[in-house]
């Protein structure tokens, strides 16, 4: 279920008391296997055994979001959270079909699919995280302001920013017959305003970005538990707490750091490029590729970008090869000298890889 690179992220993560981390991936594994075995052949045990397994695999989940929503071990975050996300996506899996209509997104709860989003995000797991992204259902959803944000966190982890940016939320309807809710779409509205700003800030469209931390911070504030008195003639107290809005927000909140130090905007321009025609060059990228991989990351941070700085590449297919070679073509470009001759090598397995390399590096250098 998981290649080599995933098995070692989720051996990194925080050991549990009577839960070894080397075994997780392991476990995670053998819950998949099950779940996908009693849902060919189901009958009425294996209800009962496929509620004892997915009970276990919610605590799971539970557990290691909870190390990302407090900042736990803050070194093992990604770590954590691609378990949390991992044991959500299984969930998620196991539970589709048993219920019609749009992904739960309510004043007390959220579904397992947008956890899994969002937490493979936290994780830097683009992939998994577009995946889970879509089976996330904005259909049938009664709130616009709902369908709003869950289209929103879509769009977000398939790169679709541009259509984020443009979406126009103070049409989105937030009223409600019911005072709660009316509550709970507003937060949710903040939530929204708060992934739009996001995708704003990775297109490069604002020179100043908005304080998201203080706008989430706000709704976690406003959505956790609370007291107040009943009214005149009723003694006690009444309590009220929006969870739902609450997790949304939480998990955003831990999301900002990871997704913005991946904003491709935010590249640092290369030694000997210059600045102003590099930042020209990445804006109508950021379009196209708004984020960047981890393994880009580490390679732009050994200074390969760098004028008189070469490297050479040997990773697996879609590895992200190729981007690096185009912010690399980018960067000589960018240095401004007229004269200066850049060659390229790559090896590729066949005459069709290489001739979908070269269409590529033409359409985006």
């Amino acid at each position: 279920m998981f290649d080599e690179s995933s098995r070692q992220l989720i051996r990194s993560a925080p050991s549990l008391p009577g839960l070894d981390a080397n075994v997780l991936d392991e476990l995670l594994t053998e819950a998949h296997i099950e779940i996908a075995t009693i849902r060919i052949e189901f009958t009425g045990e294996d209800e009962i055994r496929r509620n004892i397994l997915l009970d276990r695999v919610r605590r799971l989940a539970a557990t290691f979001e909870a190390y990302v929503a407090f900042g736990l071990q803050p070194e093992r975050t990604k770590a954590a959270a691609f378990v949390a996300a991992s044991a959500h996506q299984l969930i998620a899996g196991a539970t589709n079909g048993q219920t019609d209509g749009p992904t739960l997104l309510s004043s007390d709860a959220i579904s397992s699919s947008i956890s899994s989003t969002l937490l493979f995000l936290i994780a830097d797991r683009a992939a998994d995280a577009a995946e889970s992204a879509s089976k996330l259902i904005a259909v049938g959803e009664d709130h616009a302001i709902r369908r709003a944000l869950i289209i929103s966190i879509r769009e977000l982890a398939k790169g679709e920013l541009s259509r984020i940016a443009e979406r126009d939320l103070e049409v989105e309807w937030i009223a409600a017959d019911d005072a709660r809710q009316h509550a709970a779409n507003l937060l949710f509205r903040e939530c929204a305003y708060c992934v739009q700003g996001l995708a704003v800030e990775a297109l490069g469209r604002t020179e100043f970005p908005e304080d998201l931390e203080q706008k989430l911070t706000r709704v976690i504030s406003l959505a956790q538990p609370h007291s107040t008195e009943l009214p005149e003639g009723m003694y006690g107290l009444m309590h009220e707490q929006y969870a739902g809005p609450h997790h949304v927000a939480t998990l955003l909140l831990r999301l900002l750091p990871r997704v913005r130090q991946s904003m491709l905007v935010r590249t640092p321009t290369p030694a000997g490029a210059n600045p102003i025609t590099w930042k020209e060059w990445l804006l109508p990228q950021a379009e196209k590729r708004p984020f960047l991989w981890t393994n880009h990351l580490h390679a732009i941070a050994t200074g390969y970008l760098d004028r008189g700085s070469s490297m050479v590449m040997t990773t697996p297919t879609g590895s992200g090869k190729t981007t690096l070679s185009v912010l690399k073509i980018a960067a000589v470009l960018c240095a401004n000298k007229a004269r200066l001759k850049a060659r390229l090598s790559t090896a590729d397995p066949t005459n069709a890889c290489s001739g979908a390399r070269a269409t590529r590096l033409r359409r985006e250098a």
